[in-house]
This record gives C-alpha cells, sequence and structure tokens, in this order.
C-alpha cells in the first residue's frame, strides 16, 4: 500500500473488481454479490479498527483469515467468501471499499443508469429532477439517477457530476469568474 500511485491503486481495484464480476456473473448472481459485497464494505468501512487489524502488515494472515472465517463464512456466499480470502492472502482488503464503488458502478452501467450527483442549496422537488432528469437522458442516451445533495457554499445555481465531468452552473463559479474579469 504504501508508494502505491494513485494508478496502480486504481488499477488494482479495477482488475479485483472485473475479477469478482466475472464470478458473479457466472453464477448468475450479480446483484446478490453485490448487496453482500456491500454489507460486507460498510461494515468494515465504519469501523476503523477493523480496517487497520486487515490493513496491519504486523498481524498474520492467518489471524486475518479466522476474522473472516467467524464473520462471514456460512453467512455470505461462497464465492465471495473465497474472494476476500484472496484479499487478504495478498494484503489487499485496503482496496474493498473502491470494489465495492467499482462492482455497483458495473451494475448501473449494465442498466443504463447513469448517477448524477446534482449540489444544490436546497433540495430539488420533484419536478426539477424530473426536468433535469429528462434533459440529460437526451444527451447521455442513459437513465439518469438524480443523488441530491446540499451545499449552501454554492450560493445558488447547481452543480452536476457524473462520469468524470463536471457541469458547474453554480452562483460561486459565476461570481469568481467575474472577480477575475474586473481585476
Amino acid at each position: 500500500m504504501k508508494n502505491m500511485s494513485i494508478e496502480k491503486y486504481k488499477t488494482l481495484a479495477e482488475r479485483y473488481t472485473k475479477a469478482l464480476w466475472k464470478i458473479a456473473e457466472e453464477n448468475n448472481e450479480i446483484e446478490k454479490m453485490g448487496e453482500e459485497l456491500k454489507t460486507i464494505s460498510d461494515t468494515i468501512s465504519q469501523n476503523p479498527d477493523i480496517i487497520g487489524f486487515f490493513v496491519n502488515p504486523t498481524i498474520k494472515i492467518e489471524d486475518k483469515k479466522d476474522v473472516l472465517e467467524n464473520s462471514f463464512e456460512n453467512r455470505v456466499d461462497k464465492e465471495l467468501y473465497n474472494f476476500l480470502n484472496v484479499l487478504v492472502d495478498k494484503g489487499r482488503m485496503f482496496l474493498l471499499s473502491d470494489i465495492q464503488t467499482l462492482y455497483f458502478q458495473k451494475i448501473a452501467e449494465k442498466q443504463n443508469i447513469l448517477d448524477v450527483e446534482v449540489q444544490s442549496v436546497i433540495e430539488l422537488d420533484d419536478t426539477m429532477k424530473n426536468l433535469l432528469s429528462e434533459k440529460l437522458k437526451k444527451i447521455t442516451g442513459m437513465n439518469i439517477n438524480i443523488i441530491n445533495t446540499l451545499d449552501a457554499d454554492i450560493i445558488g445555481g447547481v452543480v452536476l457530476r457524473f462520469g468524470g465531468n463536471v457541469i458547474d452552473g453554480s452562483v460561486r463559479t459565476q461570481l469568481k469568474r467575474m472577480q477575475k474579469q474586473l481585476i
């Protein structure tokens, strides 16, 4: 984990996600595997002591596997349990949260769904969400899932984030542009 570039980190997470996806696809359990992966990832990531335990190089692999066995064996899909053991063997449990995120992105892609984060000062009503969804659907050709987050710092307008794109229509950004032009 130390001295690992962001690109290598991302590549590793993508490789493991691809492997898990292939297993889930072969067993026709994409949704089930995703839900179990989410439960495990959420459980581990919400407890800093558990995260620390799994990434601590001084703790024996056997001890880590004992924790996995006591926590998840016979409680989750056998293939997912084996996958977790591989992550432990390879010292890659630190990737679990990213693997979960990438896995759900693949599910969304398969279902032709694009998650769009919409930052606004106030909660968007259903009419605004529907209008925005329809416009974005025409642009992207995908079904849109609006995730509305509130951010008073943008002053007004909206900031859209999707598929690596950012469309900033916030009042804050417009004021910054005006300030640059005036100076």
